[in-house]
């Protein structure tokens, strides 16, 4: 019996079931909502709501949908979003900057401060 290595043979199955749980779901919104995943995506963009958990929650409180279809809208949502902007690489590195610096200089003025305090 072939030896195989356990974490890429983890990797290879749990990317398999995801890529499967994924066209499982993509398949039942029809069925179970009514509408298409292109036509939930047409919602999201009209709502105009941009940030992931912000777009789940609106999905879920006003059209009723799990969480499981309201997550999995909201991730397709944004990645249509994003393959659509030229610009979303520099757009995440400098919100990232802009993130890290504010959270850096509240963690040094906390340090200063028990350092003379």
């Amino acid at each position: 019996m072939k030896n195989r290595n356990p974490v890429t043979s983890f990797k290879s199955t749990h990317s398999e079931k995801s890529l499967f749980m994924e066209e499982t779901l993509i398949k039942n919104l029809q069925e179970k909502t009514g509408k298409t995943l292109e036509e939930w995506i047409s919602i999201v963009k009209e709502s105009a709501i941009e940030k992931h958990k912000e777009i789940v929650e609106f999905i879920k409180t006003k059209h009723g949908l799990s969480f499981a279809f309201a997550n999995l809208i909201a991730l397709k949502a944004q990645s249509s979003d994003s393959d659509s902007n030229e610009n979303s690489a520099d757009k995440i590195k400098t919100q990232s900057k802009g993130k890290l610096k504010s959270e850096s200089s509240g963690f040094r003025a906390s340090i200063r401060q028990v350092k003379t305090g």
